[in-house]
């Protein structure tokens, strides 16, 4: 009797790790999507790049430091950044340039420091210039200009 009590409360614990996502690597905290595409940091790129259409201009860079090569891909909206581990391409960072593209929660250039605020609550940090949420293993920093607007909106890797 008391081994199955003691396997019972195992599973449910597990159960419980599971269902408050401890044991998935899925369900990314911050992802941008384009042209039907969702893109999250850390999640292989090739197939989503395929997807979102030809960049304005790509280029190879150096590394990061992480993984073999990195690569540069800028659209009209927005640029992606990629590091590259065993020849396969996952996401590093995503810059968002214009108002013509938005977070998912929907906050875009232009916006108000306040409606950041509204969107996402406090950051885990903040300076005059920019707000820096974490969380799942990246970080969405958010820049504002001299009149608290968003300058720049920015997913990427945490490290």
């Amino acid at each position: 009797m008391k081994k199955i009590l003691i396997f019972t409360l195992c599973l449910l614990m597990v159960v419980s790790f599971i269902a408050c996502d401890g044991g998935s690597s899925g369900g990314k905290a911050y992802t941008f999507s384009y042209n039907g595409q969702k893109i999250a940091i850390d999640d292989k790129a090739q197939d989503v790049l395929d997807a979102i259409g030809t960049p304005i201009q790509s280029q190879e860079l150096g590394t990061c430091g992480i993984g073999d090569k990195d690569k540069l891909f800028i659209y009209q909206d927005f640029r992606i950044e990629t590091y590259q581990m065993k020849e396969v391409d996952y996401f590093y960072r995503i810059t968002l340039l214009t108002d013509q593209v938005s977070t998912e929660e929907g906050v875009a250039i232009g916006n108000t420091q306040q409606k950041v605020l509204d969107t996402y609550g406090e950051p885990a940090t903040r300076d005059t210039s920019a707000f820096t949420y974490e969380a799942k293993g990246m970080n969405l920093v958010i820049h504002f200009d001299a009149n608290s607007n968003v300058k720049s909106i920015v997913y990427m890797r945490s490290e």
